[in-house]
């Protein structure tokens, strides 16, 4: 009982460190520190499109690497030798220092993707202490998973990031439209304004034209009015301009 508690907790707490995660890096994009308007209930809201999708991601890729990593049950159980398992103390250790690199140096979506490369060989350290083969004896099995659970907060930044870049770039599903609450709001067809969030009975609008975030506190007389974006870009094009893979004009 005690044990399944403690399990119960810790997911409970990991769930909160992957929300944090897509709040952080989605509305520290506009430099607005969330955790000061949100409290446990909004919270929960703000954070739950990440959650779900993570853990779609999660079931994908276990589910994929179920399929097409298939070994012998000698391989299964088999461990790193002691040399190999030296080098992996050692690149593991290397990881943890190079990991966050590309996040300081590059304000850019993608770094969230290099960041979780450059963590794998960490990642691999864990999967390989006892307390992971307790659960998980499978060896493939069990890196997948661990891999996927400790890649959760990192996909969830990265999804924040990718939102807001998307955002700035006036490529977002829905536009703001220029009557009601946001009449007076600096916003053209070629620069939109664009739905940041609603937090504190407050709506959050980023102005394209200005790059200016706005807060404008809902009144009943005057609602927000969201409408389809016409310059929408769901191509592979459009996504690498939003990863920061290309240039945007």
């Amino acid at each position: 009982m005690n044990e399944k508690l403690g399990v119960t907790t810790a997911l409970g707490l990991f769930g909160l460190v992957v929300s944090a995660s897509y709040l952080r890096s989605y509305w520290g994009a506009f430099d607005i520190d969330v955790f000061q308007f949100a409290g446990l209930t909004d919270f929960a809201k703000l954070a739950v499109y990440p959650l779900l999708m993570s853990t779609l991601g999660w079931g994908i890729g276990l589910f994929v690497s179920m399929l097409l990593f298939r070994v012998s049950e000698s391989q299964e159980t088999a461990g790193l030798s002691v040399s190999g398992a030296a080098r992996l103390r050692v690149a593991a250790v290397a990881s943890v220092v190079l990991a966050p690199l590309p996040i300081l140096i590059w304000s850019k979506p993608w770094t969230w993707i290099a960041c979780i490369f450059l963590a794998s060989p960490a990642i691999f350290q864990v999967s390989d202490l006892p307390v992971s083969r307790r659960y998980i004896p499978a060896s493939s099995r069990r890196f997948t998973a661990v891999l996927m659970f400790a890649a959760f907060p990192l996909l969830a930044a990265l999804g924040g990031a990718l939102s807001a870049e998307g955002l700035k770039m006036g490529l977002s599903p829905r536009i703001v439209d220029k009557q009601g609450v946001a009449a007076d709001l600096m916003g053209t067809p070629d620069h939109p304004l664009m739905y940041i969030g609603y937090v504190n009975d407050t709506f959050v609008i980023y102005e394209t034209q200005t790059g200016s975030v706005v807060l404008v506190k809902q009144v009943d007389n005057a609602p927000l009015i969201l409408k389809p974006n016409p310059k929408r870009d769901i191509s592979f094009s459009g996504f690498l301009k939003v990863l920061g893979l290309t240039h945007h004009h």
